[in-house]
């Protein structure tokens, strides 16, 4: 079913925006309508630490009509003119005015009419709380994608509102395991889905990337951080990466980002280069040409909250990577060792630097490293992602439709599908007739029972104990009577009598000594007992107890439905120019028109078809 499909994110050069974005782009790839409503606001702006971000904000509104521009066919993009107060009140009640008049116009011209609405929030603010209670979704869903307030005191404020979307969302979706332990505190219905590879890495050939110019003048070993570069951070450990920078002069230090406040002291080392953002499309060509790639993050409660994006796309390529222990780089190296190098101090980050070029080249640990972040793709989380949100779409249009039926629409409804039993009834009805009264099962029983002419056989090999589940299976009777007329035609033929069923009274003895009683040699009547769970471990044992030179014919005798099987089967597996006939039996079918067939005839032909059918596709007959 097609939705119109409301997304509060934030556009911004950040592993979470291309989170936002591979979401943004799936669901309009499966046919929905997206509207991506740019960052709100978590916290006022500063115009010391915010002056790119307020330039951009305003260039895309200038560029935009009345904040909507079109991001592809299916993905509007809406970067809308807010007051920039998150928590005023008077602030609130405009931007809530102004935004729901906005999404709700495109909710009515935008997307398909009358469809089912989606409203996915990576920002729990009390702004898109009131929209969402505006908007009144089919599904709501809050994608948990970091712990907003962490430790920056400006951002508490979010924590209440955070747990009003815990508790009222439909489905709560995190990327941690720490994100996930917060969330259940809530009873909220939670499920994690970290972030995958993006799926066009898994087209990429780094055997045909070219290398960047403005990293060919930088000589190796290069090392490698892509995320935003700042001097204060509750994130990007700044002193830690300066010290490790300033003991390892000889290596080169790549940072590729965005710069957010003063990073004066990066720029003056020299071992570092600075190139600044770049377009997500092509970090590819900058993680193909360098030798180790770094995660320096502070450990806090913020960063054990992350799931940090670029770990996949570094380990895609092969590279070693030297991450400071947060919580989600602890998780993946207890569970896959060796992947990633772990220090907790500047020392040893500088260790595990050396250590990580010392195994440059490795392709063992490069494929390694790659097949776990394969194994990782966005189009893998994204399809349990669309099982949740269908789930819940169509729990929500079911209770849209018990809701519309009122008490009295009873009579009105069975008259509706009076049409839809009948052709049920008549279904079930037919399909009595043709499996108990018709002789269907007998016609299928006769034309599975071979009839071969006996021929000139030197062996006659007697199959036993097959085909009932219980002790009281008179059909070796019938096979003693086979052997007889057999003799009695040619008695220069050996008798070979096995069994791979068990019992407590053994067939295949009481059928020798049956056999010898009635004028057989014993010196023609072998007996074979081999330990089978099936009829071709049981024909395996009888081939392999074949003389080694045998390349005559033999007669097979056993149950009428189970002989074409067992017959085929041997002739598939020898190797030498066998030939195997399968004569009728005391008990083969002699008509096909029997009516009124036995629960015994259905129950025993149905499991021979179906066993027959499936050693035709593994390939045994």
């Amino acid at each position: 079913m097609k939705c119109n499909v409301v997304i509060f994110g934030s556009i911004d050069w950040s592993e979470h925006w291309q989170m936002h974005h591979q979401l943004a782009t799936s669901l309009s790839q499966d046919g929905h309508k997206v509207l991506y409503v740019d960052n709100t606001g978590v916290r006022p702006p500063s115009i010391s630490k915010d002056r790119s971000r307020i330039a951009r904000k305003l260039k895309e509104i200038v560029a935009s009509t009345y904040g909507f521009r079109a991001f592809d066919d299916s993905i509007t993009i809406l970067s809308p003119l807010l007051v920039p107060h998150p928590y005023n009140r008077l602030a609130l009640a405009i931007n809530s005015f102004t935004i729901s008049a906005k999404i709700q116009n495109w909710l009515v011209n935008g997307g398909p009419a009358h469809a089912p609405v989606i409203v996915v929030t990576f920002l729990p603010t009390p702004l898109i709380y009131q929209l969402c209670k505006k908007i009144d979704p089919n599904v709501l869903v809050y994608y948990c994608a970091n712990d907003m307030a962490g430790e920056n005191p400006s951002k508490a404020p979010l924590i209440p509102w955070e747990k009003a979307f815990f508790k009222e969302s439909d489905q709560v979706l995190t990327i941690s395991a720490e994100l996930t332990h917060r969330a259940k505190k809530s009873d909220a219905c939670v499920r994690e889905v970290s972030p995958g590879l993006d799926d066009k890495f898994l087209r990429i050939d780094p055997d045909v990337l070219r290398e960047p110019d403005d990293l060919v003048p930088i000589p190796h070993p290069r090392i490698g951080y892509i995320g935003a570069l700042a001097s204060a951070t509750d994130v990007f450990d700044v002193e830690l990466f300066l010290y490790v920078v300033r003991i390892n002069k000889h290596l080169n230090f790549v940072m590729i980002g965005p710069a957010y406040g003063d990073i004066s002291c990066l720029l003056a080392e020299e071992n570092i280069f600075v190139l600044g953002p770049k377009p997500h499309e092509v970090i590819a060509s900058y993680l193909a040409f360098i030798d180790v790639a770094l995660i320096p993050y502070r450990v806090n409660r913020f960063t054990n909250s992350v799931n940090a994006c670029k770990l996949n796309e570094y380990l895609y390529f092969g590279l070693p990577v030297v991450s400071t222990p947060f919580a989600e780089a602890c998780r993946i190296d207890a569970a896959h060792s060796g992947l990633i190098y772990l220090a907790d101090s500047s020392d040893a980050f500088s260790a595990a630097i050396r250590r990580a070029l010392s195994e440059v080249g490795n392709i063992f640990l490069s494929q390694a490293r790659n097949g776990y972040a394969v194994s990782t793709s966005w189009s893998s989380k994204y399809a349990s992602i669309r099982k949740i949100l269908d789930f819940h779409l169509e729990r929500s249009l079911q209770v849209q439709r018990s809701t519309r039926l009122v008490s009295f629409d009873f009579i009105p409804r069975l008259k509706r599908r009076r049409r839809s039993v009948f052709v049920a009834m008549l279904t079930c009805f037919s399909a009595y007739w043709l499996i108990f009264v018709s002789p269907l099962i007998p016609v299928l029983a006769y034309a599975l029972a071979p009839r071969d002419p006996l021929g000139q056989p030197e062996i006659l090999l007697v199959l036993t104990g097959d085909g009932a589940g219980s002790y009281y299976n008179e059909s070796f009777l019938n096979r003693a009577q086979d052997v007889l007329e057999v003799y009695r035609r040619r008695q220069t033929i050996r008798v070979i009598i096995s069994t791979a069923r068990q019992r407590m009274i053994s067939e295949v003895s009481v059928l020798r000594s049956y056999l010898i009683d009635r004028g057989i040699p014993a010196a023609k009547i072998s007996v074979l007992t081999p330990n089978a769970r099936n009829t071709w471990q049981h024909i395996e044992s009888i081939h392999a107890a074949l003389p080694a030179s045998y390349s005559g014919s033999l007669a097979l005798l056993s149950s009428p439905l189970h002989a074409r099987r067992a017959a085929a089967m041997l002739r598939k597996m020898s190797p030498r120019a066998t030939f195997v006939t399968a004569p009728a039996v005391l008990d083969t079918p002699r008509t096909p028109l029997q009516w009124w067939p036995t629960w015994t005839d259905i129950r025993v032909t149905t499991y021979e078809l179906a066993a027959y059918a499936y050693a035709m596709l593994r390939g045994r007959v």
